[in-house]
Parts: structure tokens; sequence; C-alpha cells
């Protein structure tokens, strides 16, 4: 969403926040070059690994993770997937396709469950205020949806996630590229910046029916 807001590295590229300043900035120098350790395909048949909510060790492999793709309508062949170590409550991968030689990445989650017990009502909700968000940027020019907010991947079953055959959960969103994240603000500078960015969010909402 907005309020993941890239920090000032980079060339500006006009995207801007209702207050008019720029939104996103691209850092393609920190980004994963193809066949680097950090680009999907560099582990073909390694393991990937997470743990679970008592902190063992979980392994899946690239094999595990196929199946899962191919349950979201996502153009082309699996291309790899690579273990990113961020957040604290999902296990969350970035994940590669290949359609005729054109590569494209995807964010792909394994929804704690034992943390969020209803994934199913997490799932509509969180359906519900991406599509009202991306809605309201669709209607300002100069505004980029597709790097703005959050855009999920609709499973083929039809609904905004997958449930396999083993219980877990799991949701997919396009992979937003060329940017820098700030984790943890170690200047005002930023903190301004993550602030301004939630307000963004909040004013993105203001209209939304959550009814």
């Amino acid at each position: 969403l907005c309020c993941e807001r890239a920090a000032s590295r980079g060339k500006d590229t006009g995207e801007t926040h209702p207050d008019g300043r720029p939104l996103v900035w691209p850092d393609s120098s920190r980004g994963p070059a193809f066949g680097s350790h950090a680009y999907p395909g560099s582990h073909q048949g390694g393991r990937l690994s997470g743990e679970d909510q008592d902190e063992r060790k979980v392994v899946l492999t690239e094999q595990d993770l196929k199946p899962i793709f191919s349950q979201f309508a996502i153009r082309g062949d699996f291309a790899g997937a690579q273990l990113l170590k961020v957040g604290h409550i999902n296990d969350t991968y970035l994940v590669g396709s290949d359609h005729d030689g054109t590569r494209e990445q995807f964010i792909f989650q394994r929804i704690n469950h034992f943390v969020f017990r209803d994934p199913e009502r997490l799932m509509a909700n969180f359906e519900k205020i991406t599509r009202h968000i991306r809605a309201q940027l669709e209607r300002i020019p100069g505004r980029n949806p597709d790097r703005e907010t959050l855009n999920l991947l609709y499973a083929r079953s039809g609904g905004c996630c997958h449930i396999s055959p083993d219980g877990e959960y799991w949701r997919a969103y396009r992979f937003v590229g060329d940017t820098h994240i700030v984790n943890v603000a170690t200047k005002p500078e930023e903190a301004f910046e993550a602030s301004r960015a939630f307000g963004c969010f909040q004013k993105l909402l203001s209209d939304l029916d959550a009814s």
C-alpha cells in the first residue's frame, strides 16, 4: 500500500502524493540482477526455509511452491523462488515467471493462520481496501496504481487467496521493483516520510464504506 513508501533515493518518477510531492523513486542499483542470489531461479531445486509458530524450521523447496504458483492466474511458467526475510508473521517469497522470454516477479505469502485466525475475512478486507485505493488512484491524473497500491492476483478458483490441500492460506500480488524500503527510521526525515505516506493512505480511504 502507499504507506509502504520508498525512501527518497534515485531519480524522481513524477508519481505524487495528494500533497503534490513525489511518491516513489526507483533505485535500480539496489535491485537484484538476473542470475544473482537475489533473483528467482537462482535456487532451482534448492530449499527455501521458514519457521512455524513455534519457531521450528519449516523447509520448502521450489517444487513445493510450483503447485501454489499454478493456482494463481499468472501467464507463463514458474521460474524460481526466493525466501524474503522480511516481516515477522507471514512467510514471504519472491517468485518469478517466464512467459515467452518475458520475466515477471510476484510476492507470494503463506498467511500465518495461528495469528490471523480468520484468513478469509482478513483477505476480504485486504481486497476491499486495495481495490478502493486503486479506483481512487485511477481517477487522479499522473498517479500510478500499479506502483502505489498492492495489486492482488486472483486464484484460478476466483477467490483472492488459495487454500492448499494441507489447509494453508496463500495470497499473491505483483512485486513493485526498483524501490528502496526503510524498515527502521534512523533519521527524522525517514520518520516524516513514513507519517506522510500513512496520511496519504488514510486520505485515500476516507470515503470507503467499511460496512
